[in-house]
Protein backbone atom coordinates (compact mmCIF):
# COMPACT_ATOMS: atom_id res chain seq x y z
CA UNK A 1 0.00 0.00 0.00
CA UNK A 2 1.34 3.44 -0.93
CA UNK A 3 1.92 6.08 1.73
CA UNK A 4 -0.92 8.18 0.27
CA UNK A 5 -3.39 5.28 0.40
CA UNK A 6 -2.34 4.43 3.96
CA UNK A 7 -2.89 8.01 5.07
CA UNK A 8 -6.31 8.14 3.43
CA UNK A 9 -7.26 4.80 5.01
CA UNK A 10 -6.28 6.14 8.43
CA UNK A 11 -8.29 9.34 7.98
CA UNK A 12 -11.40 7.46 6.88
CA UNK A 13 -11.04 5.04 9.79
CA UNK A 14 -10.70 7.86 12.33
CA UNK A 15 -13.81 9.51 10.87
CA UNK A 16 -15.74 6.25 11.34
CA UNK A 17 -14.47 5.83 14.88
CA UNK A 18 -15.32 9.45 15.72
CA UNK A 19 -18.90 8.95 14.53
CA UNK A 20 -19.19 5.88 16.74
CA UNK A 21 -17.64 7.55 19.79
CA UNK A 22 -17.90 11.37 19.46
CA UNK A 23 -16.46 11.86 22.94
CA UNK A 24 -13.15 10.46 21.68
CA UNK A 25 -12.90 12.72 18.63
CA UNK A 26 -10.13 14.98 19.96
CA UNK A 27 -7.95 12.12 21.19
CA UNK A 28 -8.44 10.28 17.88
CA UNK A 29 -7.35 13.35 15.93
CA UNK A 30 -4.24 13.55 18.08
CA UNK A 31 -3.53 9.89 17.44
CA UNK A 32 -4.07 10.33 13.69
CA UNK A 33 -1.61 13.21 13.44
CA UNK A 34 0.92 11.33 15.55
CA UNK A 35 0.74 8.19 13.39
CA UNK A 36 0.99 10.22 10.18
CA UNK A 37 4.09 11.98 11.50
CA UNK A 38 5.62 8.69 12.61
CA UNK A 39 4.94 7.03 9.25
CA UNK A 40 6.78 9.80 7.41
CA UNK A 41 9.80 9.31 9.68
CA UNK A 42 9.71 5.52 9.35
CA UNK A 43 11.20 5.63 5.84
CA UNK A 44 14.04 7.80 7.11
CA UNK A 45 14.81 5.25 9.82
CA UNK A 46 14.73 2.44 7.26
CA UNK A 47 17.42 4.24 5.28
CA UNK A 48 19.48 4.70 8.43
CA UNK A 49 19.23 0.95 9.10
CA UNK A 50 20.68 -0.05 5.73
CA UNK A 51 24.07 -0.98 7.20
CA UNK A 52 22.37 -3.17 9.82
CA UNK A 53 19.93 -4.94 7.53
CA UNK A 54 21.93 -8.15 7.08
CA UNK A 55 22.76 -8.54 10.77
CA UNK A 56 19.12 -7.96 11.71
CA UNK A 57 17.94 -10.62 9.27
CA UNK A 58 20.50 -13.13 10.50
CA UNK A 59 19.57 -12.51 14.13
CA UNK A 60 15.87 -12.77 13.27
CA UNK A 61 16.40 -16.39 12.23
CA UNK A 62 17.52 -17.20 15.79
CA UNK A 63 14.58 -15.61 17.59
CA UNK A 64 12.33 -18.70 17.86
CA UNK A 65 15.18 -21.10 18.60
CA UNK A 66 16.66 -18.98 21.37
CA UNK A 67 13.23 -17.79 22.56
CA UNK A 68 14.46 -14.21 22.77
CA UNK A 69 13.04 -11.14 20.99
CA UNK A 70 15.16 -9.73 18.18
CA UNK A 71 16.21 -6.59 20.04
CA UNK A 72 17.25 -8.68 23.02
CA UNK A 73 19.60 -10.57 20.71
CA UNK A 74 21.15 -7.61 18.87
CA UNK A 75 20.27 -4.49 20.84
CA UNK A 76 19.04 -1.28 19.21
CA UNK A 77 21.20 -0.35 16.18
CA UNK A 78 23.07 2.93 16.30
CA UNK A 79 21.05 5.68 14.67
CA UNK A 80 22.28 9.19 13.77
CA UNK A 81 21.54 11.50 16.66
CA UNK A 82 20.15 14.19 14.37
CA UNK A 83 17.47 11.78 13.11
CA UNK A 84 16.52 10.81 16.65
CA UNK A 85 16.31 14.47 17.62
CA UNK A 86 14.16 15.15 14.56
CA UNK A 87 11.78 12.42 15.64
CA UNK A 88 11.54 13.80 19.17
CA UNK A 89 11.02 17.32 17.82
CA UNK A 90 8.18 16.09 15.59
CA UNK A 91 6.49 14.37 18.52
CA UNK A 92 6.78 17.48 20.67
CA UNK A 93 5.27 19.60 17.88
CA UNK A 94 2.32 17.27 17.29
CA UNK A 95 1.66 16.92 21.01
CA UNK A 96 1.69 20.67 21.55
CA UNK A 97 -0.73 21.22 18.65
CA UNK A 98 -3.32 19.08 20.45
CA UNK A 99 -2.41 19.61 24.11
CA UNK A 100 -1.75 23.28 24.81
CA UNK A 101 -2.26 22.51 28.48
CA UNK A 102 1.10 20.68 28.36
CA UNK A 103 2.95 23.63 26.81
CA UNK A 104 5.07 24.32 29.89
CA UNK A 105 6.25 20.73 30.35
CA UNK A 106 6.82 20.26 26.63
CA UNK A 107 8.83 23.47 26.56
CA UNK A 108 11.07 22.20 29.35
CA UNK A 109 11.72 18.95 27.51
CA UNK A 110 12.49 20.80 24.30
CA UNK A 111 14.87 23.21 26.04
CA UNK A 112 16.69 20.32 27.71
CA UNK A 113 17.14 18.56 24.37
CA UNK A 114 17.79 21.46 22.02
CA UNK A 115 19.38 24.08 24.28
CA UNK A 116 22.50 25.83 23.12
CA UNK A 117 25.98 24.53 23.76
CA UNK A 118 26.43 23.96 27.46
CA UNK A 119 22.71 24.31 28.11
CA UNK A 120 21.57 20.93 26.82
CA UNK A 121 21.13 18.55 29.75
CA UNK A 122 19.08 15.74 28.26
CA UNK A 123 20.79 13.19 26.02
CA UNK A 124 18.29 11.74 23.50
CA UNK A 125 20.10 8.40 23.43
CA UNK A 126 19.88 8.12 27.23
CA UNK A 127 16.19 8.98 27.05
CA UNK A 128 15.49 6.25 24.48
CA UNK A 129 17.76 3.59 26.01
CA UNK A 130 16.15 4.10 29.42
CA UNK A 131 12.75 3.48 27.85
CA UNK A 132 13.74 0.44 25.80
CA UNK A 133 15.62 -1.24 28.63
CA UNK A 134 12.70 -0.75 31.01
CA UNK A 135 14.73 1.40 33.42
CA UNK A 136 11.77 3.48 34.55
CA UNK A 137 13.68 4.78 37.54
CA UNK A 138 15.99 6.62 35.12
CA UNK A 139 13.02 8.17 33.33
CA UNK A 140 11.55 9.23 36.66
CA UNK A 141 14.90 10.78 37.61
CA UNK A 142 15.05 12.67 34.30
CA UNK A 143 11.48 13.86 34.79
CA UNK A 144 12.29 15.02 38.32
CA UNK A 145 15.33 16.96 37.14
CA UNK A 146 13.25 18.68 34.48
CA UNK A 147 10.20 19.18 36.70
CA UNK A 148 7.83 17.37 34.34
CA UNK A 149 5.39 14.47 34.65
CA UNK A 150 7.24 11.11 34.31
CA UNK A 151 4.30 9.73 32.30
CA UNK A 152 4.71 12.52 29.75
CA UNK A 153 8.44 12.06 29.25
CA UNK A 154 7.94 8.29 28.89
CA UNK A 155 5.23 8.87 26.28
CA UNK A 156 7.40 11.32 24.31
CA UNK A 157 10.29 8.85 24.31
CA UNK A 158 8.05 5.99 23.17
CA UNK A 159 6.36 7.95 20.38
CA UNK A 160 9.73 9.20 19.15
CA UNK A 161 11.33 5.74 18.97
CA UNK A 162 8.32 3.96 17.46
CA UNK A 163 9.23 4.83 13.83
CA UNK A 164 12.61 3.15 14.38
CA UNK A 165 11.06 0.07 15.98
CA UNK A 166 8.42 -0.22 13.25
CA UNK A 167 11.13 0.04 10.60
CA UNK A 168 13.09 -2.76 12.29
CA UNK A 169 9.95 -4.88 12.56
CA UNK A 170 9.08 -4.55 8.88
CA UNK A 171 12.66 -5.31 7.83
CA UNK A 172 13.08 -8.41 9.97
CA UNK A 173 9.67 -9.95 10.67
CA UNK A 174 9.78 -12.09 7.51
CA UNK A 175 12.87 -13.92 8.78
CA UNK A 176 11.38 -14.83 12.17
CA UNK A 177 9.85 -18.30 12.58
CA UNK A 178 6.56 -17.01 13.98
CA UNK A 179 5.05 -20.51 14.15
CA UNK A 180 7.86 -21.40 16.55
CA UNK A 181 7.29 -18.35 18.75
CA UNK A 182 4.98 -19.23 21.64
CA UNK A 183 5.55 -16.17 23.81
CA UNK A 184 3.01 -13.54 24.73
CA UNK A 185 5.55 -10.78 24.23
CA UNK A 186 6.57 -9.37 20.87
CA UNK A 187 9.19 -11.39 18.94
CA UNK A 188 10.75 -8.15 17.66
CA UNK A 189 10.84 -5.57 20.46
CA UNK A 190 9.87 -7.74 23.45
CA UNK A 191 6.89 -5.64 24.51
CA UNK A 192 3.74 -7.16 25.92
CA UNK A 193 0.54 -6.15 24.20
CA UNK A 194 -3.12 -6.03 25.14
CA UNK A 195 -4.30 -6.12 21.53
CA UNK A 196 -5.15 -9.10 19.34
CA UNK A 197 -7.43 -10.10 16.50
CA UNK A 198 -9.28 -13.19 15.27
CA UNK A 199 -9.19 -14.05 11.59
CA UNK A 200 -9.50 -16.90 9.10
CA UNK A 201 -11.04 -20.33 9.37
CA UNK A 202 -11.52 -21.26 13.01
CA UNK A 203 -10.92 -17.64 13.99
CA UNK A 204 -7.27 -18.09 14.85
CA UNK A 205 -5.91 -15.60 17.37
CA UNK A 206 -3.05 -13.28 16.51
CA UNK A 207 -1.44 -10.69 18.76
CA UNK A 208 -0.57 -7.22 17.50
CA UNK A 209 2.31 -5.30 19.10
CA UNK A 210 1.17 -1.74 19.74
CA UNK A 211 4.80 -0.60 19.99
CA UNK A 212 6.44 -1.89 16.78
CA UNK A 213 3.49 -3.30 14.83
CA UNK A 214 4.67 -6.93 14.69
CA UNK A 215 1.98 -9.63 14.55
CA UNK A 216 2.20 -13.29 15.45
CA UNK A 217 -0.14 -16.27 16.03
CA UNK A 218 -0.97 -17.13 19.62
CA UNK A 219 -2.93 -19.78 21.50
CA UNK A 220 -6.55 -18.97 22.28
CA UNK A 221 -6.40 -20.75 25.65
CA UNK A 222 -3.31 -19.12 27.15
CA UNK A 223 -2.59 -15.91 29.02
CA UNK A 224 -0.03 -13.84 27.09
CA UNK A 225 1.20 -12.30 30.34
CA UNK A 226 1.70 -15.19 32.78
CA UNK A 227 1.37 -18.19 30.43
CA UNK A 228 -1.56 -19.73 32.34
CA UNK A 229 -3.28 -22.43 30.23
CA UNK A 230 -5.95 -23.53 32.73
CA UNK A 231 -9.14 -22.91 30.78
CA UNK A 232 -11.11 -22.73 34.04
CA UNK A 233 -9.10 -19.65 35.00
CA UNK A 234 -9.31 -17.96 31.62
CA UNK A 235 -12.31 -16.38 29.96
CA UNK A 236 -13.75 -13.58 27.89
CA UNK A 237 -16.90 -11.54 27.57
CA UNK A 238 -18.36 -8.89 25.30
CA UNK A 239 -19.46 -5.45 26.43
CA UNK A 240 -23.00 -4.30 25.71
CA UNK A 241 -23.62 -7.29 23.47
CA UNK A 242 -21.15 -5.98 20.88
CA UNK A 243 -19.65 -9.15 19.41
CA UNK A 244 -17.05 -7.26 17.38
CA UNK A 245 -14.84 -7.08 20.44
CA UNK A 246 -13.87 -9.52 23.18
CA UNK A 247 -12.35 -8.71 26.54
CA UNK A 248 -10.21 -11.68 27.60
CA UNK A 249 -9.01 -12.07 31.19
CA UNK A 250 -6.86 -14.33 33.32
CA UNK A 251 -7.88 -15.13 36.89
CA UNK A 252 -4.36 -16.33 37.63
CA UNK A 253 -2.59 -12.97 37.19
CA UNK A 254 -5.57 -10.61 36.92
CA UNK A 255 -4.48 -9.21 33.53
CA UNK A 256 -6.63 -8.61 30.46
CA UNK A 257 -6.27 -8.26 26.69
CA UNK A 258 -8.58 -7.00 23.95
CA UNK A 259 -9.43 -8.91 20.78
CA UNK A 260 -11.09 -7.66 17.58
CA UNK A 261 -13.08 -10.28 15.66
CA UNK A 262 -12.15 -9.49 12.06
CA UNK A 263 -14.56 -12.10 10.77
CA UNK A 264 -17.29 -9.79 12.09
CA UNK A 265 -15.83 -6.33 11.43
CA UNK A 266 -13.77 -6.95 8.29
CA UNK A 267 -10.80 -4.60 7.88
CA UNK A 268 -12.34 -1.13 7.80
CA UNK A 269 -10.08 -0.07 10.65
CA UNK A 270 -6.27 -0.45 10.31
CA UNK A 271 -4.77 -2.51 13.12
CA UNK A 272 -2.58 0.38 14.22
CA UNK A 273 -5.84 1.90 15.52
CA UNK A 274 -7.17 -1.21 17.28
CA UNK A 275 -5.92 -0.16 20.72
CA UNK A 276 -7.80 3.15 20.49
CA UNK A 277 -10.83 1.49 18.86
CA UNK A 278 -11.17 -0.83 21.85
CA UNK A 279 -10.50 1.79 24.52
CA UNK A 280 -13.99 1.26 25.97
CA UNK A 281 -12.83 -2.24 26.95
CA UNK A 282 -10.09 -0.71 29.07
CA UNK A 283 -12.75 1.05 31.12
CA UNK A 284 -14.77 -2.17 31.42
CA UNK A 285 -11.64 -4.01 32.55
CA UNK A 286 -10.87 -1.34 35.14
CA UNK A 287 -14.38 -1.53 36.53
CA UNK A 288 -13.93 -5.27 36.91
CA UNK A 289 -10.65 -4.78 38.78
CA UNK A 290 -8.46 -6.21 36.00
CA UNK A 291 -5.01 -4.75 35.40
Amino acid sequence: MSAENFQEELRQAVDLMSLERPESRSSLRFLLDLILEQSSLEERFKEALSDHFQSLREAAKRVAEERKPLLELVGVPDIPEDLLLESISSVLRVTLSHREDLAEDLGRIEAALFGGKGDRNLDPEVLVSSLLSGRKEELEKLAGELGVDPVLIEAIALWAVQPLLRAISKLAIGDIDLKGWYEGRCPVCGSHTRVGFLRGEGKKLHLHCTVCGAEWPFQRIKCPFCGNEDQDRLGFYTVGGDNRFRLYFCDECGRYWKVVDEEVVGRKIPRVLYDAWTSHLDLAASERGLK
